[in-house]
């Protein structure tokens, strides 16, 4: 994704290619922002949780499966398919 998204176009190319990729570094540029962009969105929601009920978060370290990582991980998965979302014109689907 990062090659991509380094893409130069060339002058030379026919208006078929420069288009193509064009928009290919410009999809990757998206996805890597997107991507980042939910990063930083689970770890918000990790200090939430972290401040709220950090024992949940112990349960976590041993290695116990918990609804909150079931959540965090549901949560992560909706806001990328949102974010992800070519127009996010349309709200996620409910869970």
């Amino acid at each position: 994704m990062r090659s991509a998204s380094r893409l130069r176009l060339r002058a030379g190319w026919d208006v078929e290619t420069r288009t193509t990729a064009a928009v290919l570094r410009d999809l990757a540029r998206r996805a890597l922002a997107l991507s980042a962009e939910a990063d930083r969105h689970q770890k918000e929601i990790l200090a939430i949780v972290r401040a709220w009920h950090p024992e949940l978060l112990e349960r976590l370290t041993r290695g116990c499966e918990s609804t909150v990582s079931n959540a965090l991980a549901a949560i992560a998965h909706r806001l990328r398919s949102y974010l992800a979302d070519e127009t996010c014109r349309r709200p996620p689907e409910p869970a």
